[in-house]
């Protein structure tokens, strides 16, 4: 998030999209009416996105894209001013080649329920075969 601008972490954006038209306001609408169209856009399912991806900032810039038929990279090419596909189809590696790596807020983590809690300290404390810790 924007906290990690002042230590050159790497930041972020998330984003995803729905289809058109799920908010139409029209001259009739109160700012009430229209505020609350469109706030019934942002509590639909994420079932119901045509496309969603983020981007991060850094000494590069990467972003990822998925329209639900796979994802893909591209990053950003300084000397053409563009994003360049670079990875197709990309995918969480399993078996030996997944890695023992598990990524959250934990500067939330007194607001996680007690299951995710739970699951975290699991993993932890090395997942079910109790070996190397995730980290």
């Amino acid at each position: 998030g924007s906290s990690n601008i002042d230590a050159c972490v790497t930041t972020g954006s998330i984003f995803g999209v729905y289809s058109p038209g799920e908010c139409r306001v029209d001259d009739t609408d109160t700012v009430e009416s229209a505020v609350e169209k469109c706030l019934v856009n942002t509590r639909q399912s994420g079932e119901q996105l045509v496309a969603a991806g983020y981007c991060m900032f850094s000494s590069s810039c990467v972003f990822m894209l998925t329209t639900g038929q796979g994802v893909y990279q591209f990053d950003f090419d300084p000397d053409v001013g563009e994003f360049v596909m670079s990875k197709e189809r990309v995918m969480v590696p399993d078996g030996d080649k997944m890695q023992r790596i598990y990524s959250g807020n934990n500067g939330n983590v007194n607001l996680w329920a007690p299951e995710l809690k739970a699951y975290v300290s699991y993993l932890q404390a090395g997942g079910k075969d109790g070996g190397k810790p995730f980290s």
